[in-house]
């Protein structure tokens, strides 16, 4: 997986652009279902507070995963339902604290699949801030953000959809709807 020195950038972008949009309608329903965008906003905020611990963590030398990759969605329900503070402010604090700590894109971090290179991991917290935002209102992200996901989903979780479009590549094979 190459490492994108940019990638920060683009999540700072891509939270920019969420963001501007999330705060104008927190109880508007989304495309993940129970949850509004205040709840899926309470979501990313988990997600990337998580990313953060798993790096502390394997940085004290443990990289022993968070939860059983089947139990991702158990555990993001539960996160949804036990947040209490305003996602709108938190999360670009969590997304800063993450991005700050990030520093080597070859450092292995923590993973419910196993260790993974801190580059993959931004790649999916990138992945994680643009998926949702289509699932707030129809979206398309960018070139310059497209080609790196295109690449982490061709690797990843391939074989992808045959679409000409590669954003429909991209949510067709994420479950959603171009």
């Amino acid at each position: 997986m190459t490492a994108w020195p940019w990638v920060p950038d683009l999540i700072r972008a891509e939270l920019g652009g969420y963001l501007d949009l999330a705060i104008t309608m927190p109880d508007e329903p989304t495309a993940c279902p129970p949850w509004t965008v205040k709840d899926l906003t309470a979501h990313l905020v988990a997600t990337f507070q998580r990313f953060s611990t798993l790096l502390r963590q394997s940085r004290a030398g443990d990289f022993s995963i968070p939860f059983e990759p089947e139990e991702l969605s158990r555990w993001n329900l539960a996160t949804v339902e036990e947040f209490g503070a305003d996602p709108f402010t938190e999360l670009p604090a969590a997304v800063e604290t993450f991005l700050a700590e990030a520093t080597n894109p070859m450092e292995m971090m923590a993973h419910q699949r196993g260790p993974i290179p801190v580059a993959l991991q931004l790649l999916f917290g990138l992945n994680e801030l643009t998926i949702h935002h289509h699932d707030i209102v129809p979206y398309r992200p960018e070139r310059q953000t497209l080609e790196p996901l295109l690449d982490l989903w061709q690797r990843r979780f391939a074989p992808l959809p045959d679409e000409p479009d590669p954003w429909h590549k991209i949510l067709l094979a994420s479950g959603r709807t171009p």
